[in-house]
């Protein structure tokens, strides 16, 4: 019978992680009606970015306030 040879490398390689999501931001909008609304934003790299991404694609906002969603 033949042994399996393992190779060194295999060994010492640590196992890999799953690729973490990306946080989602959950942003807050007053509109000039007075309406409020909350909207998940997941595609966004940091909270500068998901309220630039909130205010480009929504009209008439007064207000919004962007936080963490975790």
């Amino acid at each position: 019978m033949q042994r399996q040879r393992r190779s060194a490398s295999s060994e010492t390689t640590a196992p890999r992680r799953p690729r973490r999501p990306k946080t989602p931001f959950l942003a807050s909008v007053r509109f000039t009606d007075g309406t409020r609304n909350i909207y998940e934003v997941s595609n966004a790299q940091n909270e500068a970015d998901a309220r630039r991404m909130i205010l480009e694609e929504l009209e008439n906002v007064v207000a919004a306030m962007i936080v963490v969603r975790g």
